[in-house]
């Protein structure tokens, strides 16, 4: 599949999650790497509005590598509505744009929770 193709069938598939119209599990993975940190989130979907959410960092400056990555405590969380991120598809708003990219803004009522497998 091209290149295109897969990313606009990766991000049709995270819209249909995200916005109601699918409830089956998923993961995405938001890995950021402009210096340090490095960030690597994780978000388990259930596939119910909920999610596992765990944020990893780690210091790149030193040894090059994140094999020894802080993934700090798993977090419980129920999704914000589905229009938040019909809304975050359609803006053009730099302020909201930057409030969509940032996974702490997605969740309500997150809770500290151990992980477990989705």
């Amino acid at each position: 599949m091209d290149g295109e193709l897969a990313h606009d069938e990766a991000r049709r598939r995270v819209d249909q999650r995200l916005t109601g119209g699918d409830d089956l599990p998923g993961v995405l993975r938001v890995h950021t790497n402009q210096g340090d940190p490095d960030f690597d989130d994780r978000v388990y979907l259930r596939g119910d509005g909920t999610a596992m959410w765990l944020e990893g960092e780690c210091d790149v400056s030193c040894i090059g590598s994140c094999s020894d990555r802080d993934w700090g405590v798993a977090r419980s969380c129920t999704l914000k509505q589905p229009a938040f991120f019909l809304n975050c598809d359609k803006t053009l708003d730099p302020d909201l744009l930057a409030e969509c990219r940032d996974f702490a803004s997605w969740f309500t009522g997150c809770v500290v929770s151990p992980a477990t497998c989705p």
